[in-house]
């Protein structure tokens, strides 16, 4: 398949998935997720595939999260039902029964969290660390849940159930 919003090449054995959106700092929309899981299903497919590593283009983030464009012309019906096609994605690709490496390259937002924080290895080259690696999950200030954000987010929210302080 030919891929619109992703890289996807194959060298001895392993395939390198390339999120290709630098200019949105590579931020997840439904195109991309629907690429990735048509990806996600070739690597745990196709016998020539031994394991993957997962990367994102440009210098500034591995992926900053959900594209707030498309966030903003969603009901909360879409919300969810794009949010349970992201975490299967994600489930396909831990559950393919290969090793998949998550090459974080850059800031690491909202569900660019998820793939480092899953059974996924991680890995960030010490340039890369020292110069603004950072994995953040602030989903809940655009109004979309992530069992990682409530311990981060500084929403009316929080201090309504923690209490004020």
């Amino acid at each position: 398949m030919s891929y619109q919003t992703l890289v996807f090449e194959i060298r001895d054995g392993i395939a390198f998935i390339t999120i290709n959106r630098p200019d949105k700092l590579n931020a997840l929309n439904d195109h991309v997720v629907d690429e990735l899981a048509d990806a996600a299903e070739r690597v745990a497919t196709d016998d020539a595939i031994k394991g993957a590593i997962l990367s994102g283009a440009g210098p500034k983030a591995f992926v900053a999260g959900a594209d707030i464009a498309d966030l903003a012309k969603q009901g909360p019906f879409d919300g969810k039902a794009r949010a349970l096609h992201g975490q299967a994605m994600l489930r396909r690709f831990e559950t393919c029964g290969k090793p998949v490496i998550a090459a974080v390259n850059g800031y690491a937002l909202g569900g660019g969290c998820e793939p480092p924080r899953k059974p996924f290895a991680s890995a960030s080259s010490t340039r890369s660390s020292r110069r603004g690696t950072s994995s953040r999950p602030r989903n809940r200030r655009c109004g979309v849940s992530s069992p990682w954000a409530p311990w981060r987010c500084a929403s009316p929210w929080r201090r309504w159930t923690r209490g004020s302080r």
